[in-house]
């Protein structure tokens, strides 16, 4: 189980969320989720078409569907929830980054270490039971990045340019008045891709001043300038077992291309 904490349920967490949990975990087969907003948007259509993975939703108004969903949402209240309420109430978890930390000593110190009566081991276990046939697939952390592009569609100019919230961006001048698909990072607006046709056209070049992120996100939360938090077992249960998690699934991850040919005099 891979879990984070955000302010807001909306596009910028959701993609936050998947690119962590690939990278710890490897790409699904399939994408599970609700019909909320987020989860039927372009950018995740997009983004799983370009990693190869099924999205698939729960049929409205059929809960059904929803209950291992459910199910962790209930032991997450009840196990974690509480006592992260008791602590903010006493104030020893001040802020969202002290949450997180102490939703991630949860997850990994008790959620993934404890047996599960439906399975009869622990998350950890199940995962490490690799089927040959079926191996951890892997992504590329550029192309895991590019996948979560927001995809827009625009029309350029008959003198080759294009409009992005507003700013103007130059694009290749044998598009002219042609509709092109641009993709972007709604927290780098200077990184514009532009494709047609299926073919890639480069980065659009901004025409002028850029602001930092789009209007459509938030902007990232400045650096905590307060005192670090009393330091609690909890936080050194989740150091020691994120060490421990790392240092047995490093070997792992290895982004290798496939072997060539072997030049004269080149020891393989």
């Amino acid at each position: 189980m891979v879990g984070r904490l955000y302010p807001a349920e909306d596009r910028p967490a959701l993609a936050d969320l998947l690119k962590r949990a690939v990278t710890a975990r490897g790409k699904p087969d399939q994408l599970y989720s609700d019909n909320g907003s987020a989860n039927r948007s372009d950018m995740l259509a997009t983004a799983c078409a370009k990693l190869g993975i099924a999205p698939r939703h729960t049929r409205p108004y059929r809960p059904q569907g929803r209950g291992k969903l459910e199910r962790f949402f209930r032991t997450a209240e009840m196990q974690w929830g509480r006592e992260a309420q008791a602590l903010i109430d006493a104030g020893r978890l001040k802020t969202l980054d002290d949450c997180q930390q102490f939703l991630g000593a949860w997850l990994h110190g008790e959620y993934n270490a404890r047996v599960h009566s439906s399975t009869g081991e622990t998350p950890e276990a199940r995962l490490s039971h690799v089927h040959p046939d079926h191996p951890i697939a892997w992504v590329q952390p550029q192309a895991l990045a590019d996948a979560f592009l927001w995809p827009e569609t625009r029309t350029v100019t008959a003198v080759g340019t294009i409009s992005i919230e507003g700013h103007d961006f130059e694009v290749a001048p044998e598009l002219a008045r042609r509709k092109i698909t641009v993709r972007y990072d709604p927290y780098d607006l200077g990184r514009v891709l532009v494709e047609h046709d299926g073919r890639s056209y480069g980065r659009a070049t901004p025409l002028g001043a850029l602001p930092a992120h789009s209007r459509h996100v938030r902007a990232p939360e400045p650096p905590a300038t307060a005192p670090a938090p009393e330091r609690t077992a909890l936080h050194e249960l989740v150091e020691r077992h994120d060490e421990e998690h790392r240092r047995r699934r490093i070997g792992r991850m290895r982004f290798v291309p496939p072997p060539g040919p072997v030049a004269d005099g080149e020891a393989r």
